[in-house]
């Protein structure tokens, strides 16, 4: 899609048939607090590498065929005090009614056990060639900037970035929850390539929140519950939810 170009929008039914193949190390260390508020984490000390692609059918139901691709390479490591991601991802397919897309994205960040709490400084980049409506880079409400709409910023470019302290509160919620109260920063751009708008134009806000997770579960993602400001002063406060990801 070009810069002004209306998005294609791929929708209807897909059903698809893939292989999956998935590395596993033999390395691991426990700690807490870093992906979940649960019990004790592993976190796996060899890269793990996810490989999936397969077909999606017309046969088995799909309205258009395509082939369909992703590849996941994530590494976790030490450094300091606290842990370093690294995450890597290229998906896409090829054929339908668009010939095909695809997207690279990146994700690194660094969580550490500091000033009486949990520390977290993460950035993303990604790139897409010509992608469909579905498959549009956004940024906005669940995604990097709670100040905007849900895909307040969207193109084939994006960028975002943030840093959050949180301090976790001594008692447990109800007896299986821990709470914590965060205070946080970020940034960040959605553009087409060739376009007017550009990582020169980043929204940036600030804001406070709680994190809610269970601690009965080794797999539950922590809940956010923010409000944020930007820093243009555009508009007034906004409040918002998500769950999952790792900013």
């Amino acid at each position: 899609a070009l810069a002004g170009d209306p998005l294609r929008r791929e929708s209807g039914r897909t059903a698809e048939v893939y292989l999956l193949l998935e590395t596993q190390g033999r390395r691991w260390a426990t700690d807490r607090f870093v992906r979940r508020y649960g019990a004790e984490e592993d976190i796996p000390l060899d890269p793990v590498l996810l490989l999936r692609t397969g077909p999606a059918l017309e046969a088995l139901g799909s309205d258009r065929g395509r082939w369909r691709f992703e590849a996941v390479l994530s590494d976790w490591s030490r450094l300091g005090r606290g842990w370093w991601l690294v995450r890597a991802v290229t998906q896409g397919a090829l054929g339908g009614e668009t010939g095909g897309w695809h997207a690279t994205d990146l994700i690194t960040g660094w969580t550490a056990h500091q000033w009486g709490g949990v520390t977290k400084i993460f950035a993303e980049a990604a790139v897409a060639a010509e992608p469909g409506g579905t498959d549009v880079l956004a940024l906005g409400l669940t995604r990097g900037l709670r100040t905007s709409e849900y895909s307040g910023m969207v193109g084939d470019r994006l960028a975002r970035w943030t840093a959050e302290h949180s301090v976790l509160l001594p008692q447990e919620l109800l007896g299986f929850y821990r709470v914590g109260v965060a205070g946080f920063y970020a940034g960040g751009s959605a553009w087409w390539h060739g376009g007017a708008r550009d990582l020169g134009d980043a929204r940036h806000e600030a804001g406070i929140g709680l994190r809610f997770g269970p601690t009965r579960s080794a797999r539950a993602e922590v809940s956010r519950l923010d409000v944020a400001w930007p820093l243009d002063g555009s508009s007034g406060p906004k409040i918002t939810a998500a769950t999952g990801g790792y900013f």
